[in-house]
């Protein structure tokens, strides 16, 4: 279930995360396009596994709120999307991906500015997909998108609570 995203709630999802010794904090969104929601293919992930699509997704620095990293990192890391507005929380998940740390990766919703801009500016490989699309993309992803999908919110753009990035300064 998509939550509205709160002073109160970001503020909490960090000191959980901390107080479960997990110090490395990843940020994602499921951004909405109507009814279709963007997917990049998995850099990361050894040549020996197979091909993993996920959603965009970015390490947030020492200092910086999970908004101020889910918007610099739609913004510059290759992706350069203008987020509109932040609409949701989604959940989080905790991953050991190279066996060494826990990471805790946190799930957001949102709309862009520009859907289109994706296709002029991204250096990676992407694919928008809907409901009914079965791209290939790890347990974690697939039960994100499960809920996104079946959200009663899906298609509005909208939620009670969301915000909107120059809020994400005041976020923790």
């Amino acid at each position: 279930m998509i939550q509205p995203v709160t002073e109160t709630l970001l503020r909490e999802l960090v000191a959980d995360a901390h107080q479960a010794g997990i110090i490395t904090l990843v940020v994602g969104a499921v951004i909405d396009s109507g009814d279709r929601v963007l997917l990049f293919e998995d850099p990361h992930l050894d040549f020996d596994d197979p091909h993993f699509w996920q959603i965009p997704s970015f390490g947030v620095y020492p200092g910086e709120t999970l908004l101020d990293a889910l918007d610099r990192g739609l913004t510059t890391c290759g992706v350069s999307l203008e987020v509109d507005e932040v609409t949701g929380y989604l959940g989080c998940f905790d991953d050991d991906p190279q066996g060494t740390e826990l990471i805790r990766f946190f799930a957001f919703t949102a709309t862009i500015e520009d859907s289109s801009s994706i296709c002029r500016s991204s250096r990676s490989a992407h694919q928008w997909v809907g409901h009914c699309d079965t791209p290939a993309v790890t347990d974690q992803v697939r039960d994100l998108l499960a809920a996104y999908f079946s959200s009663p919110l899906l298609g509005t753009g909208r939620s009670a609570g969301s915000a909107s990035p120059a809020q994400s300064s005041r976020r923790s």
